[in-house]
């Protein structure tokens, strides 16, 4: 489902924001939402569980595809990269005072790479351990 969400926001400019930005109504988005909570009340959440769970499943989707959104317009700017940004980025960060900043100068590299759809499975798989422990604590 995260999946299929954040395909269909990166779909269309602005879309996570303005899904950021607005209560939850309307027949589609309310059909999502009653979809996320029965799958999480069937995998064994309480309600309340359910209900935290679902909220933030949407945010980090959310935030996810808007920061996408935002990062490729940043990339489209005439004289500018995604290739560019990020190697500024990478630049910036290892150029950092090492004694006051150690752990981000030394991972410089990884701060800066160029692969959001293995992060983001990082942060699906995240959340997916958090549901397990969560239905294994009871």
């Amino acid at each position: 489902m995260a999946w299929n969400v954040r395909r269909g926001l990166l779909a269309h400019r602005d879309a996570a924001r303005v899904l950021a930005s607005s209560p939850p109504v309307g027949p589609r988005r309310l059909r999502h939402i009653e979809v996320v909570l029965r799958v999480l009340r069937e995998a064994g959440l309480s309600g309340r569980a359910a209900a935290r769970a679902a909220y933030h499943l949407n945010n980090f989707v959310t935030e996810f595809a808007a920061d996408e959104a935002r990062f490729a317009a940043w990339a489209s700017a005439p004289g500018s990269s995604r290739r560019k940004i990020l190697a500024e980025a990478r630049k910036q960060f290892a150029s950092l005072p090492k004694s006051d900043y150690p752990t981000i100068v030394a991972l410089a590299d990884h701060l800066a790479e160029d692969a959001q759809d293995d992060l983001f499975q990082f942060g699906v798989d995240l959340w997916l351990r958090g549901i397990e422990a969560t239905v294994s604590r009871g």
